[in-house]
């Protein structure tokens, strides 16, 4: 990412952040709440928009996020980020939507079987996750399972 600036309604989020990551490389992002870590994974994600400046991933810059997109998967552990109403099947199909899958194949993707359900359960079981019938606790978060 070259020189990436963006502003929320004129408050700078991101003030000329330059960074090269290589392939197979590592990085953490630490910083104080409002320090710009979550802005700038939307912008990599191709969630948003730099302001100014440009970021590539996977060779690609992320004003074609159908070329990049592909490329990363991202799961964010922050409770605001998982819609913990929504069972994990409607999560699922939430998600699925945004990157322009169809009902019949998300449904081929996320299909569970009452077995593999079963077995979810009792793994979260045998960890002391579970909070009541279909639900576990996850990551902090209660969830419904499909």
């Amino acid at each position: 990412m070259q020189n990436l600036v963006f502003s929320y309604n004129g408050h700078p989020a991101l003030q000329d952040i330059s960074l090269d990551i290589g392939q197979g490389e590592f990085v953490a992002l630490m910083g104080r709440n409002g320090a710009g870590k979550t802005t700038l994974l939307k912008i990599l994600c191709c969630l948003v928009l730099p302001d100014e400046g440009q970021a590539i991933v996977a060779g690609e810059r992320t004003e074609n996020e159908n070329r990049v997109k592909p490329n990363i998967g991202l799961v964010h552990s922050d409770e605001r980020s998982f819609y913990w109403r929504l069972s994990a099947r409607e999560n699922l199909r939430f998600f699925a939507r945004l990157y322009n899958l169809q009902g019949g194949e998300i449904d081929s993707r996320i299909d569970v079987t009452t077995a593999d359900k079963a077995a979810i359960l009792e793994a979260a079981r045998a960890r002391n996750l579970v909070i009541g019938p279909d639900r576990i606790h996850l990551c902090g978060m209660r969830i419904n399972l499909l």
